[in-house]
This record gives C-alpha cells, sequence and structure tokens, in this order.
C-alpha cells in the first residue's frame, strides 16, 4: 500500500497486462483472474532478463520442401531495469531455493531455477510458474466444478513442472549481479544496512549508490531477555521432552 496501488497497476501493465485494473487492496493478492496463458505473457519480462516479448504460438511456417513462408519477428523491447531484473530474479531464485518451492532442489536436483508458487482460496487454484536459461513453464491444477482441489501451488502444479522439466532437459539460468550492485548486510529489526558487527542480520542484493551504512545497532532489551529466559525455565517436562 506505501508503493501505491497505482504503480502496481502501472508495472502489471508494463509486464503485458492489457485490461483495465480496478485498484483495490486485494489486486496485492494477485485477485485478477488471468488465464495460464496471460500469467506467462507476465513472467515473460521477468524471465528474459527484463525484456519484454510477446508470446505466439507459431514461430514459423514451412512448405513440405522446407522453404520458409513466414516467420514470427523476433522483437525485445526493455521494460524493466537491469537492478529490477537482477533483484526479481534473485527473489524467485530463493523461492526455488529456501522458499515455497524448494522441492525443486531434489526433484531437479544440482539445478538452478527460479519460480514462483500460488494457491488460491480453499486450495481452488494450485499455480506454479518456473523458469531456466530458456524455458517459462507456467502450470495450473483446478477442477471444473471449481470446488477445491486440495493441492497447494507445491503440492501440485510445481510437480508438474517438475516432471515436464526433467523429461525435456533443464538449462541453468546464470545469475549475474550487475556492476553498481553489491551484497550488503540488513539488520532484520530495522532494516538498516549496518556493518558485520550487529547481530540478527541477512544478506541481500542492493545497489551501492544511496544505500548509507548504519553504525549503531539495534540492541535487544534486557526484561525481553529476561522474559524468554523465565518462560523457558517454565516448560514442563513433557515440552523439554517432545519441543513444545
Amino acid at each position: 500500500m506505501s508503493l501505491g496501488l497505482d504503480k502496481i497497476a502501472q508495472s502489471l501493465s508494463l509486464l503485458g497486462y492489457q485490461k483495465p485494473l480496478v485498484l483495490r487492496p486485494s489486486l496485492l493478492l494477485g485477485s485478477i483472474n488471468l488465464s495460464p496463458l496471460q500469467v506467462n505473457q507476465l513472467y515473460m519480462a521477468i524471465a528474459g532478463q527484463g525484456f519484454y516479448q510477446k508470446q505466439h504460438a507459431i514461430t514459423a511456417i514451412y512448405t513440405g520442401n522446407e522453404q520458409l513462408l513466414w516467420q514470427a519477428p523476433v522483437t525485445k523491447e526493455q521494460r524493466l531495469s537491469n537492478n529490477g531484473s537482477y533483484l526479481l530474479n534473485y527473489a524467485l531464485r530463493k523461492v526455488a531455493e529456501q522458499g515455497t518451492a524448494k522441492s525443486l532442489t531434489w526433484r531437479l536436483s544440482g539445478h538452478h531455477l527460479a519460480g514462483k508458487t500460488g494457491t488460491t482460496n480453499q486450495t481452488r487454484d494450485s499455480w506454479f510458474v518456473g523458469y531456466d536459461a530458456e524455458h517459462l513453464v507456467t502450470t495450473w491444477v483446478g477442477r471444473d466444478d471449481n470446488k477445491p482441489s486440495k493441492l497447494t501451488g507445491s503440492s501440485g502444479a510445481l510437480v508438474l513442472f517438475a516432471n515436464f522439466m526433467k523429461n525435456y532437459g533443464v538449462i541453468d539460468k546464470p545469475l549475474v549481479m550487475p556492476d553498481n550492485m553489491t551484497m550488503i548486510l540488513f539488520e532484520q529489526k530495522t532494516g538498516h544496512a549496518v556493518t558485520a558487527k550487529c547481530s540478527d542480520v541477512v544478506e541481500y542484493p542492493a545497489v551501492k549508490v544511496g544505500v548509507v551504512i548504519q553504525d549503531k545497532c539495534v540492541k535487544v532489551r534486557d526484561e525481553l531477555v529476561e522474559k524468554k529466559a523465565h518462560k523457558k525455565k517454565k516448560r514442563s517436562w513433557f515440552e523439554r521432552l517432545f519441543g513444545g
């Protein structure tokens, strides 16, 4: 909401969504009726290093003698900055390595991909969009009567994607950081860029220019530490044994 719903709508339009959007907060949760084909188009620029390309089913038409009659024009337009494209691909790579799609680490062991799971209310729809260096695949699982499929994005559509890619062949997707970006430590409690001496930090890529490194770290209040310690002492033998 801080970014602004209008900016979110502009970004969707930039990625290829052509219909008018009603600016409601639910837009941020993906409350747009989209077909797998439309979702695939939105991810084309993300998977294509920021370059938009209109998807099509027919790439060329040949005669019986293999003479070219027609070929779809290959036109690419950069719609995402190098920095923005890298950050999106970094985030979606993390989804496939540590997030809701981490089963790809063993379903497609040894390969580097990116992707995003999706699950609608009451598990009616199971979504997964995944891509490597050359292939972008959108999968959807659901019922014709719109009843719950009882499948999440990771237990349904992702499995289809993994099986398809395993048979089709994966081409590992490289992740090359732009020159004006670097890995920086951020304090999880405040979100501030900090030095290595701070505790409870996480490392993320960020644009070098404009990042201010804070010298001070947030100190955890003594009473909170004491409260946690007191709570730990009060655990029963059953909790201590079974990790409650």
